[in-house]
């Protein structure tokens, strides 16, 4: 078997969501030191490039953090009415405290329509048919 005189580490790291950089390093071994022990340097190095190149990505995140709202909606109204918010396609209704109110009470279809999955879940079909009946009224 020859002697081993180089050895290369290239590794893939992330960098972001769905972003990676590929790293690649070489070194020449000399004397007596061992592949194995050169390929370990080179990672060392490696992440040190890259802490160094990218700190934010080893920051501690600190807790508690707050929950990101899945849907990034808005609150535009004051509490007297059902909340509106501004979503990527126009205003839609959040369920408030008092949803049979806000559902009763929707100014419009497509608000109405936003509440059209938690009402058809009501196992008690209060919400259901308190929906149905604003539907009704809106569309005629």
């Amino acid at each position: 078997m020859g002697e081993i005189t180089k050895v290369i580490l290239i590794r893939t790291i992330p960098v972001g969501q769905f972003l990676n950089d590929k790293i690649g390093m070489e070194m020449s071994i000399s004397g007596d030191e061992s592949p194995e022990e050169q390929l370990s340097l080179l990672k060392k190095r490696i992440d040190e490039w890259h802490r160094k190149e990218y700190p934010h990505i080893y920051q501690e995140e600190t807790y508690p953090q707050s929950f990101p709202n899945p849907n990034r909606f808005e609150r535009i109204t004051d509490s007297k009415e059902p909340m509106t918010v501004i979503y990527e396609k126009g205003p839609i209704a959040i369920a408030t405290d008092n949803t049979l109110e806000a559902i009763k009470t929707a100014p419009t279809l497509e608000i109405l329509k936003s509440f059209k999955i938690i009402a058809s879940s009501d196992p008690s079909k209060v919400l259901y048919n308190a929906y149905n009946k604003r539907l009704k009224e809106l569309v005629s």
